[in-house]
């Protein structure tokens, strides 16, 4: 998503300032400082490395609201599809961590963004490990239970 100075303000409110990364949020509050809160551009124009730092906030805002625009649409999908049981439905995060990651393709990636990326994938595949581990027992308990039923007759 293109983000412009025209548009960065109503993008940050749809998104909530609160739920940006910390870099983000850094750059906001240093673009919220210098333009007047988002209501005078000109002034800081002038300045080049306010030029540059707010080009680099707004195309990394731009990937960050593509990025979640892709794990919302992921999930949405999950919840339609829940009801339907197709061998490919528990994949999809993990579609999503390779749309993510092919999105990094011909970008300058700065440390922290990598950083991001390999922390939520490492807490993915944690939580699709204590979801494994939950059915198993789950498949335990069942198998139990009618071990001990079938025990009864």
């Amino acid at each position: 998503m293109k983000i412009t100075k025209e548009n960065y303000m109503a993008k940050v409110e749809e998104i909530g300032s609160d739920n940006l990364p910390a870099l983000l949020k850094d750059s906001h509050q240093v673009i919220m400082d210098k333009t007047e809160n988002g209501t005078n551009w000109d002034k800081p124009a002038a300045d080049p490395e306010f030029t540059k730092m707010s080009e680099i906030a707004f195309e990394k805002l731009g990937e960050f609201i593509d990025s979640t625009a892709v794990d919302q649409t992921v999930a949405a999908l999950n919840d339609a599809k829940d009801n339907k049981k197709t061998p490919y439905a528990e994949i999809a995060i993990e579609i999503s961590f390779i749309r993510r990651f092919l999105e990094f393709d011909d970008k300058i990636l700065y440390k922290k963004t990598f950083e991001i990326f390999i922390d939520d994938l490492q807490k993915a595949i944690l939580e699709k490990e204590q979801l494994n581990l939950k059915s198993q027992e789950d498949e335990k308990n069942r198998q139990r239970s009618l071990r001990a039923a079938v025990a009864r007759r």
